[in-house]
């Protein structure tokens, strides 16, 4: 008795500690993003829908959402609420890649600048002494022995005018200029690019992991029926088995979806450049075709477009313009002008025998014109070396022509396939919902092996719905692309905020 008893008070103990616990994690983690983003996904889809403000412009939320990201509010450090816009805004705003090209464009700009003003004189101010003592020579030769010094506090003005000089840098400048504005665009496309394929990842896992778990709860209503028949009709244990596997395989799926979210948020988290406990959740609850870019017009039309407006274009061909003025500037009569250099000093000179200065005022000018011989007989050989690298740019300008028409070209053959898919995949949808159904409704009547129908219909549901999902997902990321590789002065096509037709959500046997 004595040992029951203490077993007892044991008992009641852990649970009183356990109660203690959960009432602390439910505390501590009631307000954190992964229980609400969990609820969330976990709830039915009508819930899941219900619980995202769809309603609110999605400025708005972009505007909030930048609010916090530049104020660091707790709620950035939790749960930031996003959209496609966001996604691009903060992307361009605080990704750290883009920032550094900023940066390293806004040197150029500077070093730019500065080459523009080397014309302008040095001036320094200075104080120069020198004292002697021993031997000096005279100006006709004789040997001296003298004692002197002198002390010359004065202000220097020097400056070289090399016209040929200052032309070349002032086209370096330029250059380069160009080719950090073309790394600049680069970069801040790949970006782009990469955030907006990541955001349709991560939207496309947390939908696909609604419907799957969706289909689950319908699956797991057939198998109570199915276990509570099984007790009295043998032959049905065999579908039971076969339902049973079909749900660990949906389990597996689930599990599969939600590290591939995970994975995509946290991506995508690096990329916007926000703080690494950020936890993203998008606005959009339903993933559908978005129109960003019309491609109605032909393939030629669009290529043309992308090859005049895309990433880069304009970049190297204002590198090609200022190779062609340097080798213009090469060649004719102002490369044989002198380079002239000045120099003025001027300030109060003392000197004197020994110890004793006396003072008067000095003014020191002097003008030198010298051709530099050297640079003359080397002018064809930086013609050649100007021509080389005219060359390089010119093959570099063909290679990205032919990498923005193969881009539109299959952006355009994926946007156009990706429509027929989703329009069959929603009709396969359509039909193996009522395929379900009708086999339920055989299986409940007992008509025929109706049990492996209903597997069977459960099956073409699941392969329905993610292949829908997978053609969406296609189809969005070929707008964005097309998006990007047509230029900034794309207009998005009229109508982009409201889909054809949504994913139609699973139908409840």
């Amino acid at each position: 008795m004595d040992r029951a008893r203490a077993r007892r008070l044991r008992l009641r103990r852990w649970k009183r500690w356990l109660a203690a616990g959960l009432c602390t994690m439910v505390s501590l983690g009631g307000t954190g993003c992964a229980s609400k983003t969990m609820a969330q996904i976990t709830a039915p889809q009508e819930t899941f829908v219900k619980s995202v403000p769809v309603t609110v412009p999605a400025t708005a939320h972009t505007c909030s959402a930048l609010q916090q990201v530049a104020h660091h509010t707790p709620a950035a450090n939790k749960t930031l609420a996003i959209t496609l816009d966001t996604v691009f805004r903060l992307a361009e705003e605080h990704n750290p890649r883009i920032g550094l090209a900023r940066e390293k464009l806004r040197e150029s700009q500077l070093q730019q600048e500065i080459s523009c003003q080397g014309w302008l004189p040095s001036l320094h101010a200075g104080l120069a002494y020198y004292r002697h003592e021993g031997g000096i020579q005279d100006f006709t030769g004789r040997l001296l022995h003298s004692s002197m010094q002198a002390l010359y506090p004065s202000l220097t003005l020097q400056s070289e005018w090399d016209l040929r000089e200052n032309a070349f840098r002032q086209l370096d400048a330029e250059r380069r200029v160009w080719q950090q504005k073309a790394e600049l665009t680069q970069i801040n496309s790949e970006i782009l690019l990469e955030a907006a394929t990541t955001y349709i990842d991560l939207l496309t896992a947390r939908r696909g992991e609604a419907i799957v778990r969706q289909l689950q709860r319908d699956e797991d209503e057939i198998i109570q029926r199915v276990e509570k028949q099984a007790k009295t009709e043998k032959a049905l244990r065999a579908g039971v088995e076969q339902l049973r596997s079909q749900r660990a395989g949906r389990q597996l799926v689930i599990a599969r979806l939600r590290q591939q979210g995970d994975a995509a948020s946290a991506k995508l988290v690096y990329l916007l450049g926000l703080p690494p406990e950020t936890c993203l959740e998008p606005i959009d609850p339903l993933l559908g075709p978005i129109e960003l870019v019309d491609v109605t017009p032909s393939t030629e039309e669009l290529v043309k477009l992308a090859q005049s407006n895309g990433p880069g274009v304009r970049e190297l061909e204002g590198i090609l313009r200022v190779i062609e003025m340097g080798l213009a500037q090469s060649q004719g009569l102002h490369n044989y002008l002198p380079c002239v250099q000045f120099n003025l000093f001027e300030g109060p000179f003392a000197a004197g025998p020994g110890a004793n200065l006396a003072w008067d005022n000095r003014l020191d000018i002097g003008v030198q014109l010298r051709w530099n011989v050297t640079e003359m007989l080397q002018a064809e050989q930086k013609r050649q070396l100007a021509r080389s690298r005219q060359q390089q740019a010119m093959l570099n300008y063909k290679e990205l022509q032919g990498k923005l028409a193969a881009g539109v070209q299959a952006s355009r053959s994926s946007i156009l396939a990706g429509r027929e898919q989703i329009g069959l995949a929603i009709s396969q949808i359509r039909h193996a919902s009522e395929g379900l159904k009708l086999s339920e409704r055989r299986w409940k009547e007992g008509i025929g092996n109706s049990l492996s129908e209903v597997i069977l219909a459960l099956r073409t549901v699941d392969q329905a719905h993610l292949a829908h999902l997978h053609a969406l997902s296609e189809h969005n990321k070929a707008q964005i692309r097309l998006l990007l590789l047509l230029g900034p002065s794309t207009k998005p096509a009229a109508g982009t905020t409201e889909p054809p037709e949504l994913l139609p959500p699973p139908t409840n046997p």
